[in-house]
């Protein structure tokens, strides 16, 4: 969830303090950065600039929290003092390298300098001019390099440009190739793991992004969580390190714990990450949708609805909404959010599907067998698979169309395979195969996932590994990037195997 935003915001965190002894004004001004004590951060960075007006670090510092506040609270104001002190800390940084005093640092500091303007230009939908800032980015941390192979902390920014560039839609990477940049989420892996294993300011930063790349990319809860707490408690007043908690805890499907986490959020008097706070009311509902409550769903959705402050999400908590109304019987507020789902931003998956299946809905309505579905994808989302699969027993005799019982057959199958009934879930996924994907394409994707895993906790693993091939190749519909993880985790299981 919130993928796009919090992509925005794996620029802020690039980079810890740029010098070989650092002063303690940076430091602490730093620590309480990451701690959101902007105010009295500030103090010990003006307190720096008093010591060292011609450094570019100060400036570098005060011009990120500037741009974590605004990507956090979408207030004008802040993007406005944000442009101030980065111009400053460029004009500083490339005055440095104008009197030959080209030390890494210097280096360092302007390519984390040019990775906030780079995230500024994406947030204002400037993807060109994120390209090129990203570019020159990359060639100073690369001069940094140069200068010193085993600088580790300059790998960090060139580990999450690695990991940001994999999400540039396909319509854009023909700019993407105009700069000459390529990209590789294996290989930011390996560079996130080198800063967080030995570097000298930037481990925490780099445990951050680990924690995102292995949720997102591996379905890795284990190791996604090992990488965030270590932030969280050096950072517990963070809400958005908890925010990433809770995404972990959802795709674990312990909806209690990521409930706790949103909620601690959402009462969270952090007046300048307001977004964040708008998006655990959005994860809140969906908690509580996949709960079949859908009365207090729909309370959270109307929060998020009245708090956030941009377009992302939108159309998707709208269907979700709708479809809340459709299992309660109000059929006029079913109506109503469906025309609402365009609303959403075109650039996130979960928000083009909810466009699409807002035009099924209202063509076709919510019939008794999509309410029965969705009883049985609820409980399964809330990691309740042996109460699933015994409603799904009762559930399919009533189900006669062949779309329905497509996407119920797939949910007995994941069933099955949780409760380690490898045979029979095999025999499940392969019948609901024979049915109709044409409304919910990515389900054959999914069929085969669990064929896979069935398969390989059966020890057949030449048959897991065919299944594995054919998830892959039939992966080209909705919630790729979800099911792209998802596949990789059995690779990973499978791995182990051999």
């Amino acid at each position: 969830m919130t993928k796009r935003f919090l992509l925005l915001v794996l620029f802020l965190f690039s980079a810890k303090l740029n010098f070989p002894q650092p002063d303690n004004f940076l430091l602490k001004g730093n620590h309480l950065s990451y701690n959101l004590e902007f105010s009295k951060a500030e103090e010990f960075f003006n307190k720096e600039i008093s010591l060292h007006p011609d450094s570019p670090a100060p400036f570098y510092f005060l011009a990120r929290n500037y741009l974590w506040k605004y990507l956090g609270g979408r207030q004008k104001e802040n993007a406005i003092i944000f442009r101030k002190y980065l111009n400053i800390a460029l004009k500083k940084g490339e005055a440095r390298l104008k009197n030959s005093d080209k030390d890494k640092w210097t280096y360092y500091y302007l390519g984390s300098t040019y990775m906030l303007k780079s995230a500024f230009a994406s947030t204002e939908a400037k993807a060109f001019q994120a390209f090129w800032d990203t570019k020159k980015s990359v060639s100073y941390f690369e001069e940094a390099l140069s200068l010193d192979n085993n600088f580790n902390d300059a790998l960090l920014g060139l580990g999450v440009f690695d990991y940001a560039l994999s999400f540039v839609p396909g319509m854009l990477k023909f700019a993407l190739d105009l700069t000459g940049l390529d990209y590789s989420k294996d290989r930011a892996i390996v560079l996130l793991k080198k800063v967080y294993a030995n570097s000298i300011f930037s481990s925490d930063e780099a445990a951050y992004h680990l924690s995102k790349i292995y949720l997102e990319y591996l379905a890795d809860y284990d190791s996604a969580s090992y990488y965030i707490n270590r932030v969280i408690r050096k950072y517990p007043r963070n809400i958005l390190f908890k925010y990433q908690k809770a995404l972990i805890k959802i795709e674990q499907r312990q909806l209690d714990k990521a409930e706790v986490l949103l909620n601690k959020i959402a009462g969270s008097k952090t007046s300048e990450l307001g977004q964040t706070i708008a998006f655990s009311y959005f994860l809140l509902g969906d908690i509580a949708f996949k709960k079949n409550n859908f009365k207090l769903s729909i309370k959270y959705f109307d929060k998020f609805f009245k708090s956030t402050r941009i377009v992302d999400y939108l159309g998707y908590a709208n269907l979700r909404a709708a479809i809340a109304y459709a299992m309660l019987g109000d059929k006029e507020n079913f109506n109503r959010h469906l025309e609402l789902c365009s609303l959403g931003a075109k650039k996130i998956q979960e928000d083009v599907f909810a466009n699409y299946a807002s035009e099924h809905y209202l063509a076709n309505g919510f019939t008794k067998e999509d309410s029965l579905v969705q009883i049985l994808q609820n409980f399964y989302d809330a990691g309740k698979s042996r109460q699933c699969f015994n409603l799904s027993e009762k559930f399919l005799p009533l189900i006669k169309d062949s779309e329905a019982k497509a996407t119920a057959l797939t949910i007995q199958a994941q069933c099955l395979s949780d409760l380690k009934k490898y045979e029979e879930a095999i025999k499940v996924a392969k019948q609901a195969l024979k049915e109709n994907f044409d409304f919910k394409n990515w389900l054959r994707t999914l069929n085969y996932i669990t064929l896979a895993r069935a398969e390989l906790g059966s020890n057949n693993l030449t048959a897991a590994e065919n299944y594995l091939e054919k998830a892959k190749e039939s992966n080209e519909g909705f919630f790729k990037n979800k099911l792209d993880a998802k596949i990789n985790r059995v690779k990973r299981e499978l791995k182990k195997h051999r």
